[in-house]
């Protein structure tokens, strides 16, 4: 039973490690994000105009704006691709073998209990079905000793 518990502890601890680093990584590709759109927002913004003034006069005013918001939409994309290249780590595969290892501990400790449940459930269904051949044995060398000694 103490190995059950043993098992169940690392599961959970092995379950709450993962969570919390797939909790961390969410945040940095949260984080990745959020710096993106500051980027897209306020910097390209003041691009963006400086852009369409010096394009304005060649390509003229629609063209020039056409250009510039062309050029936005591809940093965006490139900014949320490199977002979304980050990935989970080394870290990540040692901890879920340990959980794995503890899952099929936790496993055989069931079938184990299974198994006493079982024999529990016989015993208790048919008991002197069950001792007849625990009882049986002793009592038999019992007898065989007695008529010994008494033939003596």
């Amino acid at each position: 039973m103490n190995r059950a518990i043993r098992n169940v502890r690392l599961l959970l601890r092995s379950e709450v490690m993962l969570a919390e680093h797939r909790i961390s990584l969410a945040a940095r590709r949260a984080g990745m994000l959020g710096i993106a759109a500051l980027v897209a927002g306020f910097g390209l913004l003041m691009l963006d105009v400086a852009v369409f003034f010096a394009l304005a006069p060649s390509l003229g005013e629609a063209y020039a704006a056409l250009t510039i918001a062309s050029a936005n939409f591809v940093l965006a994309v490139l900014l949320a691709l490199a977002a979304k290249a980050a990935h989970e780590g080394a870290e990540v595969k040692p901890i879920e073998e340990v959980r794995d290892l503890a899952l099929a501990d936790l496993d055989e400790s069931a079938q184990e209990i299974k198994a006493d449940l079982s024999a529990i459930r016989h015993f208790a269904s048919n008991p002197a079905e069950t001792l007849m051949p625990a009882v049986i044995g002793p009592l038999i060398v019992a007898i065989v000793r007695a008529l010994a000694r008494h033939r003596e």
